[in-house]
């Protein structure tokens, strides 16, 4: 992180002292335009904050000579006047917010899933699954398929292979599943071929267990269970009946794309929701990101890095 930022100023050293020396401060997309006096700047990477109030300001003017020993030195040039000044404050909020995604931006990397009816495509993550007692598992998915389709699937083994299942039954009906049973069915607004942003979370201390449609709850309700286990396989876009993605079956095959699934230890709370939907900021603390450097994809499944999607 803190490479990070000292790219990030460096590049405003770079931009701030073409804009002093040739005045030229039109739009460039290879450059961050900042005019800001080059000497104000101090690099300061763990306070964002204290970085952000040195980019105020208008392009100074280059330093005076010095005198002789003992003189005053000569006054410098004037700063640029207001004709040519850069107007800062575009690029000081884009900044603002690359840095706030540095920071806390949601990992986000979607899958596409072309084909349905097979038992080829799908998303694996390789790390080990922790044991939950209390869980948050967000995802965006955009599908026009609602065929008893899986979109999660956890076993911790063969015995226990729905310990935690989240189907499409239909473009208005979720299941999920706990500990090997359907603990509740979600009656929500249609998905049909629109990007929707899924929030399920469960919290074994109170036996209580919820959803969160594009940040809005569709309320809790209690359920029977325990803890997760740990140590089992996760996959998304099929639904397996046995640890290894065992047992797939082609009629629950999922077809469409899904988008930054996270999954938190913990339930979070209804604003940090609200920050995942519509903002792109999720609390650092998450437990399991599927991103390309934490997945298999097998058959015919497809990745693209798009923006973060919001609300």
């Amino acid at each position: 992180m803190l490479q990070t930022f000292g790219l990030i100023y460096s590049m405003f050293f770079v931009s701030c002292l073409h804009c002093l020396v040739s005045g030229d401060c039109q739009s460039n997309t290879n450059q961050v335009q900042i005019c800001a006096p080059i000497s104000s700047f101090t690099p300061i990477p763990g306070n964002s904050g204290d970085f952000f109030s040195q980019l105020n300001g208008r392009a100074a003017g280059s330093r005076g000579k010095a005198g002789p020993k003992g003189e005053k030195g000569s006054r410098g040039p004037p700063g640029l006047e207001a004709d040519n000044e850069c107007n800062c404050n575009q690029e000081l909020e884009r900044l603002r917010n690359e840095i706030r995604e540095l920071k806390y931006g949601c990992p986000h990397i979607m899958f596409n899933f072309p084909r349905l009816n097979q038992i080829t495509d799908y998303v694996r993550y390789r790390p080990y699954f922790p044991r939950l007692s209390s869980a948050t598992i967000c995802m965006w998915v955009r599908t026009s398929d609602f065929t008893h389709n899986c979109l999660l699937s956890y076993a911790s083994s063969d015995s226990r292979n729905n310990e935690m299942v989240i189907m499409l039954e239909a473009a208005t009906r979720i299941d999920f599943y706990l500990y090997n049973s359907r603990q509740k069915i979600f009656r929500i607004p249609s998905m049909m071929n629109q990007w929707t942003h899924l929030c399920f979370w469960f919290s074994t201390a109170t036996s209580q267990l919820g959803m969160y449609v594009n940040g809005t709850s569709l309320g809790s309700f209690r359920y029977p269970g325990s803890n997760i286990a740990g140590g089992g396989t996760l996959i998304i876009a099929q639904e397996q009946d046995g640890v290894n993605a065992g047992g797939l079956e082609r009629s629950q095959a999922f077809s469409g794309q899904i988008s930054s699934p996270i999954i938190w230890q913990r339930v979070l709370n209804s604003s940090e929701i609200l920050d995942v939907t519509q903002r792109c900021i999720c609390p650092r603390d998450h437990a399991i990101t599927m991103t390309m450097d934490n997945v298999e994809l097998h058959g015919a499944t497809q990745y693209e890095m798009p923006d973060c999607l919001v609300v």
